[in-house]
């Protein structure tokens, strides 16, 4: 009987223990702020817009001070200036895809496409998925979600 309560209570105890750590999910610790701000490489960094010239760090640092961010992604046009419309639609799509197919949809959901641009506005559900976005070879720069103050009628 002691053998037989040892051995039902060794696997109840690993559960308990697996759920308590994550359920055993081999999914990777997000970066805090700081990590993921350091590990960016100048090629990532220079896939953000520039303020005057220089690295907009304000910008840099809002983007990665939530741990999830919504960013409108601009992708790298491999279309030739003479190819249809139709044509770069296809092309267009398939450098989305390329990007798209290095997330698990845990880290990356595309919350609007736009078909005859290259451009696709993307929920990223963590830091590292931000650095790893900027790190994509298909990305030509990444823009801030925000609403823009225009200018009113005669106050030119």
């Amino acid at each position: 009987m002691k053998s037989f309560l040892k051995n039902a209570i060794f696997p109840i105890f690993l559960i308990f223990a697996l759920a308590s750590c994550g359920g055993g999910d081999s999914a990777e610790v997000d970066f805090t702020k700081s990590e993921a701000l350091a590990v960016l490489s100048a090629d990532a960094v220079s896939k953000v817009p520039t303020l005057n010239g220089s690295i907009d760090t304000a910008l840099l640092d809002r983007l990665f001070e939530q741990p999830t961010s919504a960013v409108i992604a601009e992708f790298v046009d491999y279309s030739a200036p003479n190819d249809s419309l139709e044509s770069k639609k296809i092309i267009y799509a398939r450098t989305k895809a390329n990007v798209t197919t290095a997330f698990s949809v845990t880290e990356y959901e595309v919350l609007t496409e736009y078909d005859s641009l290259l451009l696709s506005f993307i929920q990223l559900k963590s830091r590292r998925a931000l650095v790893k976005l900027l790190n994509q070879s298909d990305i030509k720069m990444i823009y801030e979600n925000k609403s823009n103050q225009t200018s009113q009628p005669g106050r030119l």
